[in-house]
C-alpha cells in the first residue's frame, strides 16, 4: 500500500476545512445542501469505505427539528463538511417503512399517532426526544446528542466525530480549547507560552552535544483539530516550559515539500498528488497516517510512545512528565497518574 493510498482517509478530513461557519467567516459560500441518504445506503458505503454515519433523528410535528433544517443543515459550510466527512441520513423516528439495519429489519409495530419506529428506539437507547443526532462510528458504536443546535453549536461536535477526538478526549475539554482557538479572548492570547521548535538537522545535533528526549509533532495547517492543539495544547505556558526544558522538539507539516537530513537519511515528498503526505511522516506514523501525531523518542532515537490524535492540555502535561521522568520505565502508567499532582487545573 502506497503512502498516498494511507494518506486517503486523512484527506477526506483535510479537505474540509473551509467549509464550516468558524473557518469561511471571511469566504463566499457557495449553495450546498446535505445529501441525505437511507440508512441501508449508508451502512453499505460505510462497510466499503468507513465513515462517520451521522442520523437526523426527526419527526413531522417536531417544531425544532424544522429549525434545524432551515438554519443548521441549509448552512452551506455545515452542508459541505457533513457531505465530505459523514454518510448522513434523514430518518423519521415515526414513520412507517420497513428498513434494514446491519442484515436486521426493523419497522413500526404499534400503529397510531407518534409511535415510534423500532430502529429509532433501538438507536436512541429508548429516549425519544427530538431533534436528536445519531452519530455510527466505524465500529457501529452508537453516540445520541439530543437538542437543536445552530450551526456555531454543532459544528465542534461535527469535527470531534468526524476527526475521531472522541478516541482521545472528552468532549467537554474538546469543545473549551475549540472555543479558546476559533474565539479567543485576551486571556487566552496573553497566556501563549512559546515552543523552542528546532529543525531536525538542529535535534540530531543537539542529541550529539547533550543527549535527551525527543518530540516530534506532524500536523496539518487545515486540519480543526491539529489548529486546536496548535492554538491550545503547544502554547499553554506548562507545555512550552516542559519541552524546552526537557525535549528536542521538531514539527513538521505533513504535506510540506522540504527535503530533510535526519537519523542518516533523506525525507522528501514525492508528491504523488498535490497534497501527497511527506515521507519522514509516513515512516514514522506508518501504516496509518492520522494528524495530530506526536511521537516521543529516547535519548537514542527509539519511539517511546506515538499518540495519534488530539490531546488537552491537562492529559498533555501528564504524558510529558510521564516520559520525562522515566515513568515508563521504572513505574505504571496508574501508579503515576495516582501520585501526579497537575499543573494545568483550567
Amino acid at each position: 500500500m502506497t503512502n498516498l493510498t494511507k494518506f486517503i482517509g486523512f484527506l477526506s478530513v483535510v479537505m474540509l476545512v473551509n467549509s464550516s461557519s468558524v473557518f469561511s467567516q471571511n469566504q463566499v459560500q457557495q449553495a450546498e445542501t446535505v445529501k441525505w441518504l437511507t440508512i441501508e445506503q449508508a451502512v453499505k458505503l460505510h462497510e466499503a469505505q468507513p465513515k462517520t454515519i451521522l442520523i437526523d433523528m426527526y419527526t413531522d410535528w417536531c417544531g425544532w427539528c424544522k429549525k434545524m433544517d432551515q438554519t443548521t443543515f441549509s448552512n452551506p459550510g455545515i452542508a459541505r463538511y457533513i457531505n465530505q466527512n459523514f454518510y448522513p441520513v434523514k430518518f423519521d423516528a415515526e414513520g412507517s417503512d420497513t428498513v434494514y439495519y446491519r442484515d436486521t429489519m426493523y419497522l413500526n409495530k404499534r400503529p397510531g399517532p407518534r409511535s415510534s419506529h423500532d430502529l429509532a428506539i433501538k438507536l436512541l437507547g429508548g429516549r425519544m426526544s427530538y431533534p436528536t443526532i445519531v452519530y455510527i462510528d466505524e465500529n457501529f458504536r452508537v453516540n445520541a446528542v439530543p437538542g437543536y443546535m445552530d450551526a456555531g453549536k454543532i459544528e465542534p461536535l461535527l469535527i470531534y466525530f468526524a476527526e475521531r477526538v472522541y478516541h482521545t478526549a472528552n468532549y467537554t475539554d474538546f469543545e473549551k480549547y475549540f472555543k479558546k482557538t476559533f474565539f479567543p479572548d485576551t486571556a487566552d492570547l496573553n497566556m501563549r507560552g512559546k515552543v523552542n521548535w528546532m529543525r531536525f538537522e538542529e535535534v540530531e545535533q543537539k542529541q550529539r552535544e547533550k543527549p535527551g528526549k525527543v518530540l516530534l509533532y506532524i500536523y496539518h495547517n487545515n486540519t480543526p483539530s491539529c489548529r486546536v492543539m496548535s492554538f491550545t495544547t503547544f502554547t499553554h505556558p506548562v507545555i512550552a516550559d516542559i519541552l524546552n526544558e526537557s525535549y528536542y522538539a521538531a514539527r513538521l507539516e505533513v504535506t510540506a515539500t522540504d527535503t530533510i537530513q535526519f537519523l542518516g537519511r533523506t525525507f522528501m515528498n514525492n508528491m504523488e498528488a498535490p497534497g501527497s503526505p511527506h515521507d519522514l511522516a509516513a515512516t514514522f506514523l506508518q501504516p496509518m497516517i492520522t494528524v495530530p501525531s506526536m511521537i516521543l523518542l529516547d535519548e537514542n532515537f527509539r519511539v517511546i510512545y506515538t499518540f495519534k490524535g488530539y490531546v488537552a492540555p491537562p492529559n498533555f502535561e501528564m504524558y510529558l512528565e510521564f516520559i520525562r521522568r522515566n515513568g515508563y520505565t521504572t513505574g505504571t502508567w496508574e501508579q503515576f497518574v495516582a501520585g501526579y499532582k497537575p499543573q494545568i487545573t483550567d
